[in-house]
């Protein structure tokens, strides 16, 4: 049975180099892409790293996100079949930090800390905790349940990130669902 790579026709002239240019151009749309979701040129790939290699970043330790507040708002809508549909959405806010240039979010599940990061401009993170469908009557429970749920396996925490790749302490660990209260209005 010979080796694989015997097998294969040579390759013509210049197909490296088109190989090449072909995963360059991948990487620019891939990278243009995370610009426009992301919501700024400030944005890119580099904010989508793994802890690892933000590991090495200095970390300005009197440097911390504070004020943080929630909100839930909750939506539903009757069914033909007499059920609502409903959904529960919580606000995570904290106060800018000054000279910020975004805010790195990490997750931290029942299973453990997730290895990517998640890099945001606004000082927000807005995030579906419970949905479901269920006779009116039993809406309010059925989002109680699922959001006690929630709180106990799925949390977040936040700090800022500053030019230069320097980075702030992260906060302490707020669970999904936590009422911290509304922010002043």
């Amino acid at each position: 049975m010979g080796n694989l790579a015997s097998r294969r026709p040579p390759l013509a002239a210049g197909v490296g180099r088109r190989r090449r240019f072909v995963g360059a151009a991948s990487l620019l749309v891939a990278g243009l892409a995370a610009i426009v979701a992301g919501g700024g040129a400030t944005l890119g790939l580099a904010y989508y790293r793994r802890v690892a290699d933000q590991a090495s970043a200095p970390v300005i330790t009197d440097v911390a996100v504070t004020g943080f507040t929630t909100s839930v708002k909750t939506t539903s809508e009757p069914l033909s079949s007499g059920l609502m549909k409903w959904r529960a959405d919580w606000s995570l806010c904290w106060d800018p930090s000054p000279n910020a240039i975004g805010y790195d979010l990490q997750v931290l599940t029942a299973e453990g800390i997730s290895p990517r990061l998640r890099r945001q401009l606004k000082p927000c993170l807005d995030v579906e905790v419970a949905a479901g469908e269920a006779p009116p009557e039993r809406v309010e429970r059925e989002q109680r349940i699922q959001m006690s749920i929630q709180r106990s396996q799925l949390s977040y925490r936040v700090r800022a990130a500053f030019p230069d790749n320097r980075v702030g302490e992260w906060s302490r660990e707020i669970s999904a669902g936590e009422d911290l209260g509304a922010p002043p209005t």
